[in-house]
Formats: C-alpha cells, structure tokens, sequence
C-alpha cells in the first residue's frame, strides 16, 4: 500500500508466515499431498482479502 509500511509489512508478513505455515498445515491434514499445493493459492487468496479489507479501511485516509 502506497506510503503505509506498517500496512505492507503486515500483509507481508502474514502472507508469507502466519497464511502459508497454517495452511500447508490445515490442508495437508485434509488432503496429504495435494493439500500442500493448494496451501499457496489458499495463502495468497487470504493474502488478498486482507488487502481489501486494509484498503476498504484506509480509503478515506489515503483516498483511494
């Protein structure tokens, strides 16, 4: 997000540890192998619906 390196390193850091460490976890669980390579997609769709939800709440502050 463009001038707000809190946000973006919060996204970051979830997308890459907290999103795509509990998913390959949760989803090889469910679906072995299989599960680990719908991890990464699964992390990145959470990845974006924590950036909607960041950008539906800074709008009026950025004004995008």
């Amino acid at each position: 997000m463009l001038n707000d390196g809190l946000t973006s390193a919060l996204i970051s850091f979830l997308r890459t540890l907290v999103f795509q460490s509990a998913s390959i976890l949760l989803l090889s669980l469910i679906w072995g192998i299989d599960g680990i390579w719908i991890s990464v997609v699964a992390a990145e769709f959470m990845a974006v619906l924590l950036s909607a939800i960041f950008l539906r709440a800074k709008q009026r502050k950025f004004g995008y």
